[in-house]
């Protein structure tokens, strides 16, 4: 009779310590693919964010080549005009312009006169106002344009650090309760067989009234 209960006793013991080591090898694999996961995880956010950074590169450097000359502009260091004129689009206008001018004073025998000089020059005047408007206009746009596309990086990058740091945090809980689960799973094999030694002990203890 005794080498049963003891054999069951046994049992039990082996059958708690492999439960034990089971579970904590599960629990330890556990956090091994959540390691893994949250690696791969924090690679693409990377990877995308700097993907991101470097398509809206170029915007931001256009932005802030705009952004030097308007203020080299303002502080007087650079002029407008320096911009176009001498550009083929501006001496063209500027040729058509004067030659259509010249040919209505002649027309009206005025050609190189006080008044066809002023007028000429009232159009050249009025021809370097307008092209310094576009080209203001062209160097503030293409300024907000680049402010855009820094902030839109900035943006991502904040919210691509925050990702990874709510990441960081789950996946740090998740392994740590997987952590808790193997030890657990350890102190739950080490008490069966605290329990299974404890029911053999009763059992030779009551052995003689038994017999």
């Amino acid at each position: 009779m005794t080498w049963v209960v003891a054999g069951v006793a046994g049992a039990g013991a082996i059958s708690s310590i492999a439960g034990g080591l089971i579970g904590a090898s599960g629990a330890s694999k556990a956090a091994a693919a959540q390691g893994r996961a949250a690696e791969i995880g924090r690679q693409t956010a990377l990877e995308l964010d700097s993907r991101a950074r470097a398509d809206m590169a170029p915007f931001r450097d256009l932005g802030i080549t705009a952004g030097n000359q308007l203020e080299q502009i303002i502080a007087g260091n650079a002029k407008l005009d320096d911009l176009f004129k001498g550009s083929s689009l501006y001496d063209w206008q500027s040729e058509m312009g004067t030659r259509n001018i010249n040919r209505q004073l002649k027309a009206r025998g005025q050609y190189n006169s006080g008044a066809g000089l002023e007028t000429l020059a009232m159009f050249e005047k009025g021809l370097v106002a307008e092209e310094g408007a576009k080209w203001w206009d062209k160097l503030f746009n293409t300024t907000a344009l680049g402010s855009n596309a820094a902030a839109r990086m900035a943006t991502g990058t904040s919210q691509t650090g925050n990702n990874l740091a709510s990441l960081a945090t789950q996946t740090g809980m998740a392994q740590g309760q997987a952590i808790q689960n193997q030890y657990n799973a350890l102190a739950g094999g080490v008490q069966g067989v605290a329990g299974a030694a404890g029911q053999y002990a009763q059992y030779k203890m009551y052995q003689p009234f038994l017999d």
